[in-house]
């Protein structure tokens, strides 16, 4: 027997356990239905405020999170009498919506934001999250010259999705997205702002807010990405730029640094390969067979449906050791993001898909001892889909790079490692 995190009472299984399937997806359907809602995930815990909340709550929302109790009835008669008279349970006595800030001004179709708290950085004091409206994070310093505005450019032809952190005259740390300028946690960005940085994180073509035609079918290849981080460092103003990329855009990466020397000072790799996608070299671990395979054979989701998306997400997190809360937030986040209603184009911002689909030849591990840069390789132990050993190879062949692996990281950046991330690039 387990706990489950919404009950004090003790149920069969939870999104914890894989030889139930069913129950993880319920689970997390609970979790973003009283997410979307704003409720404190402590009241859920089986206090008098929580039954109170949940006598309230109606069929929709935690009706799912009792259903986890074989012991409890569910919500119903109440509940529908009360939406006949014309009212909704959700917003009977409800005082604990949080504040809101301002609507976007570019980019994807106006939409309320509201300052969050992630879900497992530490932040104990307030763990309210609206994922209707989730966007922007933490604000560290709201002094004046510390906004975020999120926009997009042109570089190299396209437009290219950006989202701004720090002030415009420091130096500037440029974030290449895997593929969405998301895979960046909103927390390291601001970390990294605070150290005296100027933080940019981009989504790459085909993804977010940048220029997206056809993610099926990209008409560009590895070396169109890198010439646009190169003219995105021009266009905003700064002569050089710490580059960091995260999974796939780390191979972006790689080569930009390659091939622009003069352009960028210092580089972190996060989660990524020497590599592009497809067979890898025979000293190279590659995806380990039995979690790919049971995460990519589940039944995918309705990509027009948010919540069905945010729960495939979170569900498949925990076996490629990532944090479901986070995950969930972050896939709600994605699905937000993108302006086009095509099936197509929400599944490769959420997958990553576009990347396996371009052309990325010719290879670069040969030309990585010509890096003469301070390097940054972060890796996640628990990473089954690139292991750890292509970090350290990564590390063993650029010059002078330092690794830092982290025991319980996978696939994503954690908020929890922010403090320890930021701290590491802020040294190079």
């Amino acid at each position: 027997m387990v706990r489950d995190e919404l009950d004090s009472r003790p149920v069969a299984a939870t999104h914890a356990d894989p030889r139930n399937p069913a129950l993880a997806v319920r689970y997390w359907r609970a979790r973003l239905s009283a997410h979307s809602r704003m409720v404190d995930p402590r009241r859920l815990a089986g206090s008098a405020p929580a039954r109170g909340l949940r006598r309230s709550a109606g069929r929709r929302n935690l009706g799912r999170v009792l259903a986890l109790s074989p012991n409890r009835s569910r919500p119903g008669v109440r509940n529908r009498r009360r939406r006949r008279r014309g009212g909704h349970a959700r917003h009977h006595g409800r005082t604990d919506f949080g504040p809101a800030a301002e609507p976007f001004v570019h980019g994807p179709p106006p939409m309320t934001t509201t300052w969050y708290s992630p879900i497992g950085f530490g932040r104990t004091d307030d763990l309210r999250v609206n994922l209707s409206s989730v966007s922007l994070g933490i604000p560290i310093d709201r002094s004046p010259g510390m906004t975020r505005p999120m926009t997009s450019v042109r570089a190299n032809g396209v437009d290219l999705g950006i989202e701004s952190f720090g002030r415009a005259d420091d130096p500037l740390i440029l974030l290449v997205g895997g593929t969405t300028m998301l895979s960046w946690p909103d927390a390291l960005c601001e970390r990294l702002a605070s150290g005296g940085r100027r933080v940019v994180r981009y989504d790459l073509r085909d993804s977010g807010a940048s220029t997206t035609l056809d993610p099926e079918n990209p008409a560009y290849n590895l070396r169109d990405l890198v010439a646009d981080a190169a003219a995105l460092v021009e266009v905003l103003g700064a002569g050089t730029a710490h580059l960091g990329g995260v999974g796939v855009g780390g191979m972006v990466a790689q080569v930009a640094a390659l091939d622009h020397p003069d352009v960028f000072r210092a580089l972190t790799l996060v989660g990524t390969r020497p590599v592009a996608p497809g067979p890898v070299d025979e000293d190279l671990p590659d995806h380990d067979p039995a979690v790919i395979g049971a995460v990519f054979s589940r039944p995918l989701p309705d990509w027009t449906d948010r919540e069905a998306v945010a729960v495939f997400a979170a569900s498949g997190a925990e076996p490629m050791g990532n944090d479901p809360e986070e995950t969930l937030a972050t896939a709600a986040r994605i699905w937000d993001r993108t302006s086009s209603n095509d099936p197509a184009v929400h599944q490769a911002n959420q997958l990553g898909m576009v990347f396996s689909r371009i052309d990325c030849a010719p290879r670069w591990r040969h030309r990585l001892s010509e890096l003469d840069m301070p390097t940054l390789v972060v890796h996640g132990r628990a990473d089954p889909f690139f292991p750890v050993g292509n970090a350290e190879v990564l590390a063993a062949e650029i010059p002078g790079a330092r690794l830092l692996v982290l025991d319980d990281m996978g696939t994503a950046l954690r908020h929890t490692a922010a403090d320890q991330v930021a701290a590491a690039m802020l040294a190079l």
